[in-house]
């Protein structure tokens, strides 16, 4: 996985969040494997806060990339929001999923038991709901584009 770190508060590449030196990482656990046994996993609010868009991070990555997860933020802090909550260009991942033809799991990060320590009990089961809406609709747009 990409992933972010921080220097002064303020969100920096982590380990692998290079798309350059994640393929090439992904490419050498394979050689030494001898066959295609590793993948690598995307994670999209990571992007968010390093800067680097989704669609740029895919068309490098291709068909290495077997996993996403999903989650956004403010850019800023790596709070596990819901999609189309945050900063994240959402549009961006769809057309990089379109471009890379990916075709693999989508991982909600930002999980609804995040969220449900701070919300009202009786908005919680809408809450759920409106994340099932949102992973129904990133799942239809990624598989309409790819048709």
């Amino acid at each position: 996985e990409n992933m972010v770190t921080y220097k002064n508060d303020v969100p920096k590449e982590g380990h692998l969040a290079n798309p350059l030196d994640a393929k090439q990482f992904v490419d050498d656990m394979n050689a030494f494997a001898g066959q295609e046994v590793f993948g690598f996993c995307m994670d999209v609010g990571h992007l968010n806060l390093t800067g680097c868009p989704c669609r740029k991070f895919m068309k490098i990555m291709g068909n290495r990339i077997k996993c996403l997860h999903l989650h956004d933020n403010n850019g800023r802090h790596d709070k596990h929001m819901i999609p189309y909550t945050g900063t994240v260009d959402w549009a961006n991942f769809i057309l990089g999923c379109k471009e890379s033809g990916y075709t693999g799991n989508i991982s909600f990060e930002n999980g609804a038991h995040y969220k449900n320590e701070y919300m009202p009990q009786e908005l919680i089961e809408d809450f759920v709901r409106l994340n099932g809406a949102i992973g129904r609709y990133l799942k239809k747009a990624i598989q309409n584009n790819n048709d």
